[in-house]
């Protein structure tokens, strides 16, 4: 199914910051997990639409959340291809794509995105989530390029319970790629919780620019000699 945002009317997430539309209505057919009756029970196939604008063009992300079918469907079996088939099969797989009309340069943007984890050291703080090729990089972007593509397979453990959350911005610099700064254009929330085996989808939704505010200590500490704020 395909929603055009704005989203229909939202309402608290599971975790009681940012929002995300009725699971029912953003995923037909999903039944409830008791403990948690704003998460879609069973995976399904999401997709979302946002617009955005950028230095007189227009563009548009097109995001699609579905569930993993095991290592091959996420390319996890490239990190390690000792891993059975059936690894991370339930698990999220999340793929963001832009379509915009402006070329070369004038295309350059990237994707920041910070992940809170009840099973972190900080469950309760939002924290940068780079690629590992990027771990000791100075640079607050998880994929940049022209129109780049965000994708991510997040992994857990089934037994254990767990709630994962992720905040993804499309941001850019003003210069496109001359000045360190990162400016959000748009953002969506997405995620997964896992309780007694069973995997519920946060389906993404769109969220308020001003959430980025949130994460200014957090990029500022982190990425010295960057510009985060517009």
């Amino acid at each position: 199914m395909l929603q055009e945002a704005p989203a229909p009317a939202a309402r608290p997430s599971a975790s009681g910051r940012g929002s995300t539309p009725d699971a029912e209505a953003r995923v037909a057919g999903a039944r409830k997990l008791p403990a948690a009756d704003s998460w879609a029970c069973e995976p399904a196939w999401v997709e979302i639409e946002i617009n955005f604008s950028l230095r007189g063009s227009r563009g548009r992300v097109h995001i699609d959340l579905r569930p993993a079918t095991g290592a091959g469907s996420s390319g996890r079996g490239v990190l390690d291809p000792s891993l059975p088939e059936a690894n991370g099969a339930g698990l999220p797989v999340c793929t963001a794509t832009v379509d915009y009309a402006g070329v070369g340069y004038t295309a350059a943007m990237g994707w920041v995105q910070f992940v809170r984890s009840s099973d972190s050291a900080n469950p309760n703080v939002f924290e940068l989530d780079p690629l590992a090729l990027y771990a000791d990089v100075n640079t607050p972007y998880a994929f940049f390029g022209i129109k780049p593509t965000l994708f991510d397979a997040p992994y857990r453990d089934l037994e254990e319970e767990l709630v994962w959350e992720a905040r993804s911005y499309l941001a850019t610099s003003p210069d496109a790629v001359l000045t360190r700064a990162a400016i959000p254009l748009l953002a969506f929330g997405w995620g997964f919780r896992v309780a007694a085996g069973w995997v519920a989808l946060l389906p993404p939704a769109r969220l308020g620019i001003a959430w980025w505010s949130e994460h200014l200590p957090v990029l500022e500490d982190a990425h010295p000699g960057w510009s985060f704020r517009s």
